[in-house]
């Protein structure tokens, strides 16, 4: 259904890829990995659609989510 992959700038240790297969915990997992886990991004495989969700406001927790064509990472969405 849908794979997610925390992205940290700086760090050049490849992270796993997460698969989740219910439509109701995608935001709360892209909220924990942006404002608990404090990655930088995160890049989502939806419907076989990608999106990169950046972090507008930590304190208000608000993030943003833009559709892309290609990402460097997408390779490692499994």
């Amino acid at each position: 259904m849908c794979t997610v992959l925390p992205i940290k700038y700086f760090d050049s240790t490849p992270k796993q890829s997460i698969f989740i297969d219910a439509v109701d915990r995608i935001k709360s997992t892209i909220t924990q990995l942006l404002f608990d886990q404090k990655y930088d991004s995160v890049l989502v495989n939806y419907n076989n659609e990608l999106y990169v969700c950046d972090v507008v406001n930590r304190i208000e927790r608000t993030y943003t989510k833009n559709k892309v064509s290609y990402h460097p990472l997408q390779k490692n969405l499994v």
